[in-house]
């Protein structure tokens, strides 16, 4: 996405843990784990500060959405 030019990085929408919970299906995407942003995720924040990039978080759950900012 960066390589083309995008400037908005959205977390996961229909794949992610908190969308399967609320629809009663296991899985998903964790964002976070016991409290603490996920080793992955931390890598991809780092890369989207260096590039001033924005960060969509409209369907992370709402306790995540705090961690993550």
């Amino acid at each position: 996405m960066l390589r083309f030019g995008g400037k908005v990085v959205y977390m996961p929408t229909l794949s992610g843990w908190h969308i399967h919970n609320i629809q009663g299906l296991k899985g998903g995407i964790e964002l976070v784990k016991d409290g603490k942003v996920v080793p992955a995720l931390e890598e991809i924040i780092g890369i989207m500060a260096e590039n001033d990039l924005v960060m969509d978080i409209t369907w992370v759950s709402p306790d995540d959405k705090f961690i993550l900012l």
